[in-house]
């Protein structure tokens, strides 16, 4: 599932300079990074699957190199649900 704004191609940042877009996971919206994210309220249920997974994976001891990698998708999948926790749908920052 892409977010409403396509997230596939490159885009010109603030700066003047190309970036890849700040997509994430299967969910792939990130309203914490992207201005062109809009996420509905109805898809609450797979942000939180995505981060129930990620802190299986962490609380695991064999996955350690990747601490550090999920520690950040955790972190960004909790801020996406506080925001969708307050709003009915979410836009980007």
């Amino acid at each position: 599932m892409l977010g409403y704004c396509g997230g596939k191609d490159n885009y010109l940042n603030d700066s003047g300079e190309m970036e890849e877009p700040p997509c994430l996971g299967q969910c792939k919206c990130n309203p914490n990074r992207c201005k062109n994210a809009i996420i509905p309220k109805s898809k609450e249920p797979h942000w939180k699957s995505y981060l129930s997974n990620n802190e299986k994976l962490r609380a695991d001891p064999e996955m350690a190199h990747a601490y550090d990698f999920l520690d950040f998708h955790i972190k960004e999948a909790k801020a996406v649900l506080q925001i969708l926790n307050s709003n009915s749908t979410i836009t980007g920052a």
